[in-house]
């Protein structure tokens, strides 16, 4: 790979749908093409942030997601100051465009509730901010191709085949790149030729749920990010631009079963919480597999992992986007300075544990604070005396920085 650029910070237009490949288009540019410099697994903010990043620096990008986009995912929704500022530096800030600004957390325990102001946050559906994304990478000059699926041989080489394109549908195409990031999240399964990129999953895991709320079950303003604690899980709650509510849950799958169903434990997380849960009647539910994992090795001869693929602690506040930011950010970087001869190859699962250690170490001691109905039980008595305490719980759930932009629509 040779750059053949300087990386400039160019704003520019980059949030429309015409700037997005056709599958047309794109499946003769790869099927014609020798090799590419880099095959991105995944259009989430972690691949589509890598795919433009290395767009902008010359290098020749092929994003692959195997969902035709825009697409709906489980996701808090919310973005912490520190991946929108990723996204400001990067001259990206009209991606979030219309997003919600939230500066209040209402931390529910039981029926005991406080509101603390919180540093912002900015709330935007994902399949909005992975749409504006993809079509940013796409107006740097990366190709996309929606609808694929992408499976990486032991040669690192990539199977791509798709199901849907007419004229050629099952059919499978073989292509070499010069590296492969993979992103494709805790689900995807484009490693699963590739043992030693094994997950380890913690057994006591929690899965993701989520869906879209005509109505909040609990008092919500706009401005607000509501989370239901509770000893079968915890619930968070947010406006979006769309005025649709967007529910994000991480839940036991145990009690889930015990309970009827997702849908149902979650009603009593709100009932028990002093809610309706009559709002999520009739509501399109949306699971993730169990999700504190992580993998084996993130890196192994030309193939990489970053964001949710390469590993997962419940986040409390939405922190995974900003976690995906990140590593896109960090892998494009990395992929760069190995060209030039400034790193080693072999060097980035080191790069990735020190850029994701400490935020992911925060999470997951929290969330097994969480999980203890004792310590609950003292909670919700201790607020009862004194709901001013909880101020300081709210303040360790979402830290953030002193100053940020605020963003209009």
């Amino acid at each position: 790979m040779n750059p053949r650029r300087e990386y400039t910070a160019d704003s520019g237009t980059h949030t429309t749908a015409d700037a997005l490949a056709d599958d047309a288009s794109t499946a003769s540019d790869m099927l014609t093409r020798s090799t590419w410099d880099a095959v991105i697994i995944g259009a989430g903010p972690g691949g589509s942030l890598a795919a433009l990043l290395l767009s902008r620096l010359g290098y020749s990008v092929l994003l692959v997601d195997r969902a035709n986009l825009p697409r709906d995912k489980v996701c808090g929704c919310c973005l912490a100051q520190t991946g929108a500022m990723t996204l400001y530096s990067l001259g990206l800030g009209d991606v979030l465009a219309g997003a919600v600004h939230v500066d209040t957390c209402v931390l529910r325990i039981g029926r005991s509730s406080n509101r603390v102001h919180v540093r912002p946050y900015f709330a935007i559906d994902r399949a909005t901010l992975d749409h504006r994304l993809t079509s940013a990478a796409a107006a740097a000059g990366a190709r996309v191709l929606p609808g694929w699926h992408a499976s990486v041989r032991p040669d690192d080489s990539i199977d791509l085949r798709s199901a849907s394109m007419t004229g050629t549908a099952g059919s499978v195409v073989n292509i070499r790149p010069r590296a492969v990031l993979v992103a494709d999240g805790l689900g995807g399964t484009s490693l699963d030729e590739r043992p030693e990129f094994g997950w380890s999953i913690r057994s006591a895991s929690r899965i993701g749920l989520g869906a879209k709320l005509q109505r909040s079950p609990v008092r919500l303003a706009p401005n607000e990010l509501a989370m239901l604690i509770h000893p079968s899980g915890y619930l968070g709650l947010v406006h979006l631009h769309t005025g649709e509510i967007d529910l994000a849950a991480a839940i036991d799958p145990n009690r889930a079963r015990e309970a009827g169903g997702p849908g149902p434990l979650c009603a009593e997380i709100i009932e028990a919480s002093g809610g309706d849960p009559g709002a999520c009647d009739g509501v399109r539910w949306r699971g993730t597999p169990l999700l504190t994992r992580a993998r084996s090795c993130v890196e192994s001869g030309r193939v990489m992992v970053l964001g949710d693929a390469a590993g997962y602690v419940e986040p409390i506040t939405g922190e995974g986007m900003t976690w995906a930011i990140q590593s896109g950010v960090a892998a494009a970087g990395y992929i760069h300075e190995r060209c030039l001869g400034q790193r080693p190859e072999g060097s980035w699962s080191a790069q990735y544990n020190r850029t994701m250690r400490r935020h992911r170490r925060r999470c997951f001691v929290i969330s097994r604070m969480l999980r203890h109905d004792a310590a609950l039980r003292m909670a919700m008595s201790g607020v009862n005396v004194c709901p001013g305490a909880l101020s300081f719980v709210v303040r360790l759930l979402v830290p953030g920085s002193d100053r940020f932009p605020r963003v209009t629509a």
